[in-house]
């Protein structure tokens, strides 16, 4: 493949695009709908930087929890991953599955 060019998007891509854009549709017109009806008002006459540095820190906070949170469940994933139980096969397997997902997630690292 030539560098820089990039391959055709397949019918799985197209789906996996399209789930994304129809979900972060609805989220976005919800919670818009929703701060407008708490806020009141047109958002776009109303100065807006306080409230974005505001959200950012809110960010910031769940980022964080979210890290947390995704590292037990990697401590989860690893100890089921790691039973060797005959009986525990397909728990194991779907540990393995969840330890794929997780990888590249901050702290997955450590739970190696």
């Amino acid at each position: 493949m030539t560098p820089g060019v990039i391959p055709p998007m397949s019918k799985e891509h197209e789906l996996h695009l399209a789930s994304i854009m129809e979900a972060f549709i609805k989220d976005f017109s919800k919670k818009y709908r929703k701060g407008q009806q708490e806020h009141g008002g047109a958002l776009w006459l109303r100065p807006c930087w306080s409230d974005a540095i505001s959200e950012v820190l809110d960010l910031v906070s769940y980022v964080y929890t979210h890290k947390v949170q995704l590292a037990v469940i990697a401590d989860l994933a690893l100890k089921g991953a790691e039973d060797s139980s005959v009986a525990a096969a397909d728990s194991r397997a779907a540990c393995v599955k969840i330890l794929q997902v997780l990888q590249g997630m901050p702290g997955y690292e450590d739970k190696k």
